[in-house]
């Protein structure tokens, strides 16, 4: 069994993590080259070009107003925020949740934990796993357990992570005909 949420009688696979102090860790890069403009650095680029550390005016311009006019950026922040940008995509969080201890039961593959009547997460990471016997052995005599309050955990099915992905490929290409033709 793999980490899941049961969301809306829907199931969104687990598709990673990120941290609540993410801004304290951004680091726009300096400078550009054309082999930096992939997914894997997707917000790297962006945050770049939403900085002042862009200083072709000719380009910068042409990018920001790329930038200005897809959809899905609107209401992402500057710079961009990587999770508001998720959310356009579908994704759900779990992050920072107060749970009856009633409501977090052992299982063969980990844990079943009832945040709410539309929201139940299955658990079978083995990091979370410990982070929530962790958090359960910390409890003495609680009504209700804390769990996740350093991370986010985001969810999100296939189609929108696709959809995602695909919108990311398409502006980096925009862009880099932009800059190199």
């Amino acid at each position: 069994m793999k980490t899941k949420l049961k969301y809306k009688n829907a199931e969104i696979p687990f598709v990673g993590t990120g941290s609540v102090f993410w801004l304290m860790d951004l680091e726009i890069p300096n400078e550009l080259k054309k082999s930096d403009y992939n997914t894997g650095n997707f917000y790297g680029v962006i945050h770049y070009w939403q900085s002042d550390k862009s200083d072709n005016d000719q380009f910068k311009t042409k990018i920001q107003e790329l930038l200005n006019n897809q959809s899905q950026l609107e209401n992402t922040g500057n710079p961009c925020v990587p999770e508001l940008l998720g959310y356009t995509f579908g994704v759900v969080q779990i992050h920072d949740v107060s749970v009856k201890v009633d409501d977090v039961n052992r299982t063969n593959y980990g844990y079943r934990v009832k945040i709410n009547e539309d929201e139940t997460l299955y658990v079978a990471d083995s990091y979370y796993v410990d982070s929530i016997s962790d958090a359960l052995e910390d409890c003495f005599d609680c009504e209700k357990v804390n769990l996740f309050t350093d991370e986010v955990l985001f969810f999100q099915s296939k189609r929108d992570a696709n959809s995602q992905h695909k919108f990311m490929i398409d502006l980096l290409e925009k862009m880099k005909k932009i800059l190199f033709g």
